[in-house]
């Protein structure tokens, strides 16, 4: 028999690590909110369990607590963050379309350096061509 324990009998699972990993899923379906819980508790867990000499397990298990809040926290913010700023931005982004078809309209009123053009004068390479009626 050897002299040190076995490590399945001396060390037990971090219970922040488990709770670090079931924010972090719950915050999926809490709009991101649990996903910071899972985050912090993940840190928390992984410290301890560094700290603890090897008489806790469950690394894996903060370290996937901290992976799953921090998705849960990018996904709401990307899925929320854009919407929102497109309600913010909308009458902006709506005077600047308006700006450019009315740049496009206007485009055929000027000649190429912006001054009014004549509307029957045809550009002095182009010729007029007979039409003939068959």
């Amino acid at each position: 028999m050897s002299s040190t324990p076995s490590s399945s009998a001396s060390s037990k699972t971090s219970g922040l690590a488990i709770a670090s990993l079931v924010c972090g899923i719950a915050g999926l379906c809490t709009a991101g909110l649990g996903g910071i819980v899972g985050l912090i508790l993940g840190i928390i867990a992984l410290r301890k369990i560094k700290a603890s000499c090897g008489t806790m397990d469950g690394r894996g298990l903060a370290i996937a607590g901290i992976i799953v809040g921090c998705a849960s926290v990018v996904i709401y913010v990307v899925f929320l963050g854009l919407p929102l700023l497109l309600v913010l931005f909308r009458q902006e982004i709506k005077d600047q379309t308006i700006d450019m078809w009315e740049k496009a309209r206007n485009a055929h009123d000027t000649d190429y350096f912006g001054n009014p053009a004549e509307r029957n004068r045809v550009p002095w390479p182009m010729l007029r061509l007979p039409v003939t009626s068959a």
